[in-house]
């Protein structure tokens, strides 16, 4: 992975959870609607919803898709979300555990380098016990119009003893759809996800900003 750009612009942001009731897939016709996986739907619902935004006339290329859950990049091979987006050579899958979000923004961000915009989005169906279905996502670009924010690139930090990192029982892709509410209202945001894996006393922190 190349270094990620400084910050990049937000052009679109779209999040599906049960709240909002079924998924809208008009992007399907009825008989992929009745052949596609649960996982699926949840994602056309979202990339749908950035097909729809009056500032998307395509959807970019690169794509890259973040799981916390292996069995889910099946839903990448889904010919449904193919036709849809139709990537070449195909999706960049990022599976990081706990770490998936700021680990998949990074890909994402790294990949502006070469291109001017990319598709980035998170899926997970249900996961027992505690997690339900999600999707968001976003596209990031070098240049957006009338951008009200900025994504820095997630940074490593030291862990203040006051600090509320991602908790255990929180599904791991929670703070992706916490940042699209703050995209979709224009409010800065700062979220942080406990890096576990390296060790207790570190996390990761997302800045969402106001363009200067």
């Amino acid at each position: 992975m190349s270094s990620p750009t400084r910050w990049c612009r937000i052009a679109a942001a779209a999040s599906w959870t049960a709240d909002v009731g079924p998924p809208r897939t008009e992007l399907l016709s009825r008989a992929e609607r009745s052949a596609a996986s649960f996982s699926a739907r949840i994602l056309a619902h979202v990339i749908g919803e950035l097909s729809s935004h009056p500032d998307i006339t395509s959807l970019p290329r690169p794509w890259v898709h973040g799981v916390t859950d292996l069995a889910d990049t099946q839903t990448l091979r889904d010919p449904v979300l193919l036709r849809i987006i139709d990537p070449s050579p195909g999706p960049l899958r990022v599976h990081a555990g706990r770490t998936v979000v700021p680990m998949t923004l990074l890909e994402g961000m790294a990949l502006l380098e070469d291109h001017d915009a990319v598709l980035v989005t998170f899926g997970q169906d249900a996961i027992a016990p505690h997690h339900e279905a999600l999707a968001a996502a976003l596209i990031l670009t070098r240049e957006s119009p009338n951008p009200a924010l900025v994504l820095h690139p997630p940074v490593l930090r030291r862990t203040s003893s006051h600090l509320g990192a991602t908790g255990a029982k929180e599904h791991p892709l929670s703070v992706s759809l916490r940042i699209v509410r703050a995209i979709n209202v224009g409010q800065p945001t700062i979220e942080t996800v406990a890096c576990r894996d390296v060790d207790h006393q570190a996390h990761w922190r997302i800045e969402l900003g106001a363009v200067d």
